[in-house]
């Protein structure tokens, strides 16, 4: 009964709520919906999705370009028509590509269990090294003192699978590591290339570079170009120095702490 009620009351407000919106005027119920600002809403999402359009049509234009550019003028037979969409297009591509062979080396990194197949290989090679004759001169190697140095170098001697083990499992975390913050560093320079490129960063540049060498004297364009050459560089080391600072740091960890591994409760960043 409770649930007929609610829905006759539902079609009764939505009658109401149709004849609202389309007949205003002749509209004596109530509506629930307050129309008139619901009408704003989508006026103003249309509004926003034209503009969306508009600024997504064909061919696109970098925020800055410098004068004389016909890009916006060209006909669709022309190269300048699609250049700069297809440019985006094909890096985010590459970058699709890219991201989902991380993917699959990441999921490699996440095995935990030494592997069947390398540790039978690995157990072969220990018996045949176990089963030659050692030499007198080995042995009186093997019962020198190693100094502390030595003691962190694998002994040659030793069978090769436990040391192995002992391995797998911190260049597991290593690995992971590293893959992971691979694939943060890729995504940031991917969406810089295609900020850059839509801003018009290269021609923008190039004329700051032509100013520069204007107010400095320098003349010609191989002044010019150096200047260009010294910007442009110059933007990248900073973008890049983060990232390559970071990862200096956490390879440094993990070549000096041994407990910055996974067997010390260790998470990748």
């Amino acid at each position: 009964m409770l649930s007929h009620t609610v829905s006759l009351m539902a079609g009764i407000n939505s009658k109401r709520c149709y004849e609202s919106f389309f007949f205003p005027s002749m509209t004596k119920g109530f509506c629930p919906i307050d129309i008139p600002a619901y009408k704003r809403k989508m006026s103003q999402l249309t509004s926003l999705l034209d503009k969306l359009n508009s600024q997504t049509e064909l061919p696109w234009t970098p925020l800055y370009s410098q004068t004389g550019n016909l890009s916006s003028e060209a006909s669709p037979g022309t190269i300048g028509y699609w250049a700069l969409a297809a440019t985006v297009l094909f890096t985010v591509v590459v970058y699709v590509f890219e991201n989902y062979l991380n993917q699959r080396q990441q999921r490699s990194y996440q095995l935990t269990e030494f592997p069947k197949q390398l540790e039978i290989t690995v157990g072969k090679i220990d018996a045949e090294v176990k089963s030659k004759p050692i030499s007198e001169e080995k042995e009186d190697t093997e019962k020198e003192e190693k100094s502390e140095e030595d003691k962190d170098k694998p002994d040659r001697n030793a069978p090769l699978l436990p040391q192995l083990r002992s391995k797998f499992v911190k260049s597991q975390a290593y690995g992971m590591d590293k893959i992971v913050f691979g694939m943060f560093s890729e995504f940031y320079g991917t969406a810089e290339s295609i900020v850059f490129l839509l801003l018009g960063y290269l021609p923008y540049s190039w004329d700051t570079a032509k100013d520069l060498g204007a107010k400095w004297g320098v003349e010609g364009e191989i002044g010019v170009s150096l200047i260009f050459l010294l910007l442009v560089t110059l933007l990248g080391t900073i973008t890049a120095l983060p990232f390559e600072l970071v990862r200096l740091f956490r390879a440094l960890l993990f070549l000096y702490l041994p407990t910055f591994s996974m067997e010390s409760n260790y998470t990748p960043l």
